[in-house]
């Protein structure tokens, strides 16, 4: 128990660490993106840029809720061994 214990600390450590880096690696070319899009004279352009990376940042920002909404948290419970074991 006490190794399936730490199999799965491991991979939900490991888990978050990876959604932490995916929300870092996605978000750092959006916003070079959108500071590069302010360089743009035609208003218009720019707009549509600004737009387009908003939505992409929005997409980002809804996949990764998504997976975090997923997550399943249990509270901790003390389980008689014994018993169980008999039934």
């Amino acid at each position: 128990f006490s190794a399936m214990r730490e199999r799965i600390a491991r991979y939900i450590d490991d888990r978050e660490r990876l959604f932490v880096s995916i929300s870092h690696d996605l978000r750092t070319p959006i916003m070079r993106l959108k500071l590069r899009a302010e360089l743009l004279d035609d208003e218009e352009v720019r707009s549509e840029f600004h737009d387009d990376l908003d939505e992409l940042d929005m997409m980002v920002k809804g996949a990764l809720q998504c997976v975090k909404d997923s997550d399943i948290y249990e509270n901790p419970t003390e389980i008689r061994l014994d018993p169980l074991i008999q039934r």
